[in-house]
């Protein structure tokens, strides 16, 4: 937060308590974990399953009580740092033991139905680098 390009928390906290004016706020955000790292990669780090475990805890329940503390509601998303461990049951049992209800994960595609897994919940990138033509793929143009 607040380093290269990206958010500030007074930005957050600005869009997230923007309201339309039907009382509607278009702006939510999900967590990131608290230092972006490796969740499944890092796994072998890590000399026990209950070590393995707090480490989730921690990353998993550090960035939701920090994102909680700057907007309203409650963070319920989870966005894995390069699309590391999608699937794996570990890491989906600490996010629900964390409140969160959906991962998205680094599987490329779109979610076309409604009995998806919302612990495995597909992306489409979009980066600083993403070609704009790209961009216009994703949205039909």
């Amino acid at each position: 937060m607040g380093s290269d390009s990206f958010v500030t928390w007074e930005e957050v906290e600005d869009m997230s308590n923007y309201m339309l004016l039907d009382g509607e706020r278009p702006f939510t955000f999900g967590s990131h974990t608290y230092s972006h790292q490796y969740l499944f990669r890092n796994k072998a780090e890590y000399g026990t399953s209950a070590e393995y475990n707090s480490f989730l805890d921690y990353e998993l329940g550090r960035s939701k009580e920090l994102i909680e503390k700057h907007t309203p509601g409650s963070v319920t998303v989870l966005s894995l740092p390069y699309g590391d461990g999608a699937g794996d049951p570990e890491i989906i049992a600490a996010a629900q033991r964390n409140g969160y209800k959906f991962i998205r994960t680094s599987v490329w595609g779109a979610i076309d139905n409604s009995g998806i897994n919302l612990f495995a919940i597909p992306s489409l990138p979009i980066l600083d680098s993403t070609e704009s033509q790209l961009i216009g793929t994703y949205l039909g143009l």
